[in-house]
């Protein structure tokens, strides 16, 4: 069997760039306003995403089966848009961003009404990331027990949307 020696150097090199960056690497907004700007950018992107995915699925279900729940104490496909909707407001509140006044009761609206709420929520969202400072996203804040940030809670607010998609 033949072996074939690699330089140290290169063994070195090869190792030192194997590894993955640091966390202190990533792009973050203390890092500066760019990597913030490419951070929020990314955020929204995925956001837009989440939200196309939700609305074709509302949209594609008929409005007969909104009321249908696969067992009795658990939430009906209308009632998990309307807690969508509403949760999206209440996260953002949570934040320290109020939602407009005269919200409806979201887990009984009627499927039209969902979806113009449920797109209102995710502008919502969106207009309050847009007005955020760096330093409110990097407010310490609490959430069900957990130690967060609002830049945390924006996370757990695309989480949110994720888990019921």
């Amino acid at each position: 069997m033949r072996r074939t020696a690699i330089p140290l150097g290169s063994a070195v090199a090869l190792f030192v760039f194997a590894l993955p960056a640091p966390v202190a690497a990533q792009p973050d907004a203390a890092q500066g306003p760019a990597a913030g700007a490419a951070l929020r950018a990314a955020y929204l992107a995925e956001l837009a995403d989440v939200q196309t995915k939700i609305k074709a699925l509302a949209e594609a279900i008929p409005e007969d089966k909104y009321a249908w729940r696969p067992a009795a104490g658990v939430r009906s496909i209308g009632e998990v848009f309307g807690h969508m909707a509403g949760g999206n407001y209440y996260l953002t509140k949570v934040a320290g961003v109020e939602p407009p006044a005269g919200n409806p009761d979201f887990e009984k609206l009627g499927k039209k009404e969902l979806l113009v709420w449920l797109d209102k929520s995710y502008e919502h969202v969106r207009a309050s990331l847009n007005a955020a400072t760096p330093e409110q996203l990097e407010k310490p804040i609490e959430f069900f027990g957990q130690k967060t940030t609002v830049r945390g809670l924006y996370l757990k607010a695309y989480g949110h949307l994720a888990e019921h998609l």
